[in-house]
């Protein structure tokens, strides 16, 4: 049976390590708390440059062209320049709230929307919401591998609108990686974490987890 095996762990450059993303040739990481989008050397974890971003930045995903970068306080997503880090386009999907991260499926966008408990499959041109699936509520990261999604989330949480916050269900606290099956949905793999990410992205043949909670970068592979 496969497993998780940790290669290394690296600093993160701020204090809340979220969205990642993999571009071919840079590591790119969204921080919530100082709300700056880094540009990072993947071997040393230390930050090339770095983008202060209004909102709550979120998820992270990139789709071979562009970043497209999520806020956690708002209903929208927007893409942008690699280069110029100019926001080039921006998509709403209200009512979906608390988007937590975006991966890239090579057509579509899959956004999380955690108070739904739905992952939004969008048309990047038009921002239409062309399907979504069913997933567990209060899922912080996403990302896309191998005809696979992989979505970390905690088990179990409920969405309480009155807090506009998530509550456990029940004494056991548990972290899960799942790789689902984009079609629809069905669970391929499950693997369980000792912390909860907050971002996810596969460079090549290696899988990377931001901890918030400990401001690391994770990297494993599947062994």
């Amino acid at each position: 049976m496969s497993h998780l095996e940790l290669i290394r762990i690296l600093d993160s450059p701020g204090r809340a390590p979220a969205g990642l993303a993999w571009d071919g040739r840079n590591l790119w990481l969204n921080d919530y708390q100082d709300g700056s989008l880094y540009r990072l050397d993947a071997d040393s974890g230390k930050s090339l440059n770095s983008l202060l971003c209004a909102g709550v930045i979120s998820g992270l995903t990139w789709d071979g062209k562009s970043l497209w970068q999520t806020r956690l306080d708002e209903s929208w997503l927007q893409r942008m320049n690699p280069v110029s880090l100019d926001i080039d386009q921006t998509i709403s999907v209200e009512p979906f709230e608390r988007l937590s991260d975006a991966a890239w499926d090579g057509h579509r966008l899959r956004v999380i929307s955690q108070s739904t408990g739905q992952l939004l499959a969008l048309n990047p041109d038009d921002g239409q919401i062309e399907d979504s699936l069913v997933i567990p509520q209060a899922a912080t990261a996403v990302t896309f591998h191998e005809e696979s999604i992989w979505l970390a989330y905690p088990h179990q949480m409920e969405f309480r609108s009155e807090t506009g916050g998530f509550e456990w269900l029940g004494e056991e606290q548990h972290f899960y990686l799942l790789q689902l099956d984009p079609t629809g949905g069905a669970e391929l793999a499950r693997y369980e974490l000792d912390f909860l990410p907050m971002g996810l992205t596969w460079k090549e043949q290696s899988l990377w987890l931001s901890q918030p909670a400990a401001a690391l970068l994770h990297e494993f592979i599947i062994a």
